[in-house]
């Protein structure tokens, strides 16, 4: 038998790869979507967005936080959603501490023209909610196809 020789650098880069996968996958506790914004690290809001044949749709759930609270900003084709969840009680020894504090902020992009000062935005049980109608430009219509007999 012949001896068997360590290979520690080839180990480490594996553990390096596997932790890597765990602190920076989508599932990991460790990355709840902070990115750097400038100087500042904050929380990069989910939202889920959708189209219908009038308006674009965007929601994010903002647990905690008010309409005065929030910042809602519509300039050119970039939509940007920003705020700060309130930090930990002070003077309090939790058991559990899951909830992120600090500043967030997302921007999205929107692709279609939209008719930026009929916009709004509702705010009901913690779900903000913009509606950004469609331009006329944009909307789908439906097209009659006629049948006509060539001769």
């Amino acid at each position: 038998m012949g001896i068997i020789r360590p290979k520690p650098m080839k180990q480490l880069g594996s553990l390096r790869r596997r932790l890597s996968r765990w602190v920076g996958g989508p599932r990991s506790p460790l990355s709840a979507g902070w990115t750097q914004w400038g100087e500042e690290r904050v929380l990069r809001l989910p939202v889920d967005a959708y189209a219908t044949v009038d308006e674009i749709v965007i929601r994010a759930a903002v647990p905690g936080l008010g309409p005065e609270d929030l910042e809602v900003l519509l300039e050119g084709n970039t939509l940007t959603i920003q705020g700060r969840f309130p930090g930990p009680l002070p003077s309090v020894d939790y058991l559990v501490q899951e909830r992120v504090s600090g500043p967030f902020r997302r921007e999205i992009v929107i692709n279609v023209p939209v008719r930026a000062g009929e916009a709004e935005a509702r705010f009901e049980k913690g779900i903000l909610m913009v509606i950004l109608p469609k331009s006329d430009k944009v909307r789908s219509r439906t097209v009659e196809v006629n049948t006509t007999i060539v001769v």
